[in-house]
C-alpha cells in the first residue's frame, strides 16, 4: 500500500522517495543512508578471510 511519495516531480518514479506499508515480506537492506553496502564489507571481510586461509 502506498501511503505517500516525495519529490516524485523533481526525481521521477524510480528515484523519488516512496512511502510504504508492506506486510509479510522479509527484506535484507543492502546499502544504508551514508552509502555505505553491505555487499562491499561483505566482499572485504570474505578476501581478508580467504587470504588468512591461503596464507598471503
Amino acid at each position: 500500500e502506498v501511503i505517500g511519495v516525495y519529490k516524485l516531480a523533481e526525481f521521477g518514479v524510480p528515484e523519488a522517495m516512496w512511502v510504504i506499508r508492506v506486510e509479510d515480506f522479509p527484506v535484507v537492506v543492502t546499502m544504508d543512508s551514508h552509502g555505505n553496502s553491505i555487499h562491499k564489507n561483505i566482499e572485504a571481510e570474505s578476501q581478508g578471510k580467504f587470504a588468512e586461509i591461503i596464507g598471503v
